[in-house]
């Protein structure tokens, strides 16, 4: 009888398509288009700082709302460390805004750890395949976004 082998893998996927909302009282207004290539589409990283991520364009991530994503695979027994994604935006207003995406952190199918949504000095931690938001307090008109 033939042993079958599988090989886990794991992955940490992102649309991103950080949307950047600024929250006041009465409203929330987008500011997406304040971040530099939110998409990756035809233009693979540019604005971004990337170490260990690469543009993909297959359907094996649901959570794309546009060609590309970017994603960070590593074989079996690998660790997502030593990965990031990201990028200073400036000029914004000071105040409260929510940074959210779509994202997956996965080993095998199953919600791994170790991968972070970063909005300044925030996080949260992503998992199984869904949106993920972290609140990013603006005090000097600068946001660093992304995924470590």
């Amino acid at each position: 009888m033939e042993k079958t082998t599988y090989q886990q893998t794991s992955r940490l996927s992102a649309a991103l398509v950080l949307l950047l909302l600024a929250v006041s009282a009465m409203a929330q207004t987008d500011v997406t288009s304040s971040i530099v290539n939110p998409s990756f589409d035809g233009r693979g990283f540019g604005g971004w700082r990337n170490f260990g991520f690469q543009t993909q364009t297959n359907s094996s991530f649901d959570g794309k709302t546009y060609k590309a994503y970017a994603e960070k695979w590593v074989a079996a027994g690998g660790t997502l460390a030593d990965s990031y994604l990201l990028q200073t935006i400036t000029g914004l207003s000071n105040g409260q805004y929510t940074l959210s995406v779509a994202a997956a952190n996965t080993q095998n199918g199953s919600a791994a750890s170790g991968a972070y949504l970063v909005g300044n000095q925030k996080t949260t931690s992503i998992g199984a395949s869904g949106s993920y938001s972290v609140p990013v307090h603006v005090p000097d008109r600068t946001a660093a976004i992304g995924l470590k």
